[in-house]
């Protein structure tokens, strides 16, 4: 019976740490949804800059440098623009990162998980065992 207990035992451990890991899955992957839905929105935003550029050339920038009233305004709003456009594409690659990091962690997690079911299987073979041996015990 104390093997028995015990086998139940560790069978209810396996089982809440599978909840929890399922938790966790289910965590990252609504983290990895909105990571993906924000970096679609920053790379929306890159590719009408992109296209912009494309269609009308350096127009902002010519209309920043013939649109201020001093070099150094101009100087400025240029030095604006640019970095702009530079932490746009440092953003975009900072959240693929982030995705990827998400997804490999994911990916560990539903490994974790497989472990843990073979874990209880094992666990769930060995309760039924004792079971049977506990019941041919008590015919004898």
């Amino acid at each position: 019976q104390i093997e028995l207990d015990e086998a139940n035992r560790k069978l209810k451990a396996i089982q809440a740490e599978q909840s929890a890991v399922n938790l966790q899955i289910k965590q990252t992957e609504e983290e990895i949804k909105k990571a993906e839905a924000y970096l679609k929105q920053r790379q929306e935003i890159l590719n009408k800059r992109v296209r912009s550029i494309y269609m009308y050339g350096q127009l902002s920038y010519l209309e920043v440098i013939t649109g201020a009233k001093s070099f150094a305004n101009r100087l400025e709003l240029l030095k604006r623009i640019i970095h702009s456009d530079f932490n746009l594409i440092i953003e975009i690659q900072k959240q693929k990162a982030v995705i990827e990091a998400k997804k490999a962690e994911l990916e560990e997690q539903k490994a974790r998980l497989d472990a843990l079911a073979a874990e209880a299987q094992k666990a769930q073979d060995e309760v039924v065992a004792k079971k049977a041996q506990q019941q041919k015990i008590m015919d004898e």
